[in-house]
């Protein structure tokens, strides 16, 4: 283990030793722009008024990349056509929570936004209209009261 840590640092300090070596060759350059700015402009720009920001970052290959990004496309439509699977088991809303987890997208931003389950609002409609109780009074379609009528017994 000892060995390992050593050879990181080893290169780590490398890299830091270059990164100086970089710094001095770019500064040596931008003396030489810096006394041409300054002769063609009449300014009086110095070597510390200029500095470097180095950003890192690694190499890759864009066709890698690429099937990364396939191939974690791939795992979430698997992840998702299983939640559909199981939809009828945990219902719509369980079902809907657990694909926005995958998406990584906010269920509570989304769940305003979906469309009201139609076939609870008919069963409630149902169910409200099955506990009315008739009035037995008739009045309705093809009943005719006694009240008015024309027609008597004699």
């Amino acid at each position: 283990m000892n060995k390992v840590r050593r050879k990181r640092l080893s290169e780590a300090l490398e890299l830091i030793s270059q990164a100086r070596n970089i710094k001095r060759f770019l500064r040596k350059i931008v003396a030489v722009c810096i006394d041409e700015i300054n002769q063609q402009n009449g300014t009086d720009y110095k070597i510390t008024d200029v500095y470097f920001e180095f950003t890192h970052e690694v190499m890759s290959n864009e066709q890698e990349n690429e099937q990364n990004e396939l191939t974690e496309a791939q795992k979430q439509q698997v992840q998702i056509n299983t939640l559909l699977s199981l939809a009828q088991i945990f219902g719509d809303d369980l079902i809907i929570q657990y694909i926005c987890d995958v998406l990584d997208i906010d269920y509570e931003k989304v769940k305003d936004k979906l469309p009201d389950n139609e076939a609870d609002k008919v069963q409630q409609v149902q169910d409200d209209l099955d506990s009315i109780i008739p009035d037995d009074e008739g009045g309705g379609i093809g009943e005719q009261g006694t009240e008015g009528s024309t027609t008597g017994t004699t």
